[in-house]
C-alpha cells in the first residue's frame, strides 16, 4: 500500500488492488478512516486486535496519521518478543489453572497412565540436578491443554467451543511458540491464534487465580460413569 498527498496533506492511501484499473491515485484514494485508526501510545494487544479485523492498521500522531502497520511487522523484533512474551505466559497460566482448578493434583485423573510416567521420569531427572518441582510443571504443552480441554467451563469462558477446536487452537499455538523460539517466520494465519490469545488473556489470569467450585469434580466424575442398570 502506498500514501496518498495532495498539496502537502495527506489525502488517503492506496492498495494494489485500487490501481488495477486506469485513473488517478488521487482518485483512487481512500480516506484514512476507512481502517482502524491507533494512537501513538496503543498497547501491542490493541495492535494485535487491530491487525486481526484489518489490513493494514494506520497509527495517529498529532491528530495527523504518521506510521501504517500490516501482519509483516509481526517479524520485527519488539513485537517478536512481546508475542513470546505473551505466548510464554499463557502457557505458565495454563500451569497455574491446574493448581488453582484442581487441587491436590486431581488434573491427573484426566491424563493416561502413559502421559503421567513420562512426566514423573521428567520431575525424576530434574530432581536429579536438584530442581523441586511438583509434577504438574514437568507436564508436556499438549499435555496441559488436553487437561485442560477435558473441561466444559473452560472451553466456553475461553471461548473456545467444541474440544476439536480448542485442539486445533492450542496446537497452533505450540507451533507459534516453537517458530518464535527458533526465530522462524511467522506464517500468516498465526494471526488468528495471537487474536485469540490477546483477547483470553484476562481470561486466563482470572481463571488462573480462581479454584474451581466445591464438588466440582465430583461432578465430573459421575458424569464419566456409565449409567447404573435398573433394579426393576
Amino acid at each position: 500500500m502506498a500514501g496518498v498527498v495532495r498539496a502537502g496533506d495527506w489525502l488517503g492511501w492506496v492498495g494494489l488492488e485500487d490501481l488495477q484499473d486506469e485513473g488517478t491515485c488521487g482518485e483512487r484514494a481512500r480516506p484514512f478512516d476507512s481502517q482502524p485508526l491507533l494512537s501513538e501510545e496503543s498497547s501491542l494487544r490493541e495492535v494485535i486486535l487491530a491487525l486481526g479485523q484489518s489490513d493494514p492498521v494506520f497509527v495517529r500522531s498529532l491528530g495527523e496519521v504518521t506510521a501504517v502497520l500490516t501482519p509483516a511487522d509481526l517479524q520485527e523484533a519488539p513485537m517478536r518478543m512481546w508475542l513470546f512474551g505473551l505466548v510464554t505466559l499463557s502457557e505458565f497460566l495454563m500451569t497455574r489453572m491446574l493448581e488453582r482448578q484442581f487441587p491436590e493434583d486431581r488434573w491427573m485423573e484426566f491424563l493416561s497412565e502413559g502421559r503421567l510416567e513420562q512426566a514423573r521420569a521428567l520431575q525424576a531427572e530434574r530432581l536429579r540436578r536438584g530442581q523441586q518441582v511438583p509434577l504438574r510443571e514437568c507436564l508436556q504443552f499438549g499435555d496441559k491443554a488436553d487437561i485442560l480441554l477435558k473441561q466444559e467451563h473452560i472451553r466456553v469462558h475461553l471461548g473456545l467451543g467444541s474440544r476439536r477446536k480448542g485442539q486445533e487452537f492450542f496446537r497452533r499455538m505450540e507451533a507459534l511458540r516453537n517458530c518464535l523460539a527458533h526465530t522462524q517466520l511467522l506464517p500468516t494465519e498465526d494471526l488468528t491464534v495471537l487474536v485469540v490469545l490477546a483477547q483470553a488473556l484476562e481470561d486466563l489470569l482470572d481463571m488462573a487465580a480462581n479454584p474451581l467450585p466445591r464438588g466440582y469434580h465430583q461432578k465430573l466424575k459421575d458424569a464419566d460413569r456409565p449409567p447404573q442398570p435398573s433394579s426393576r
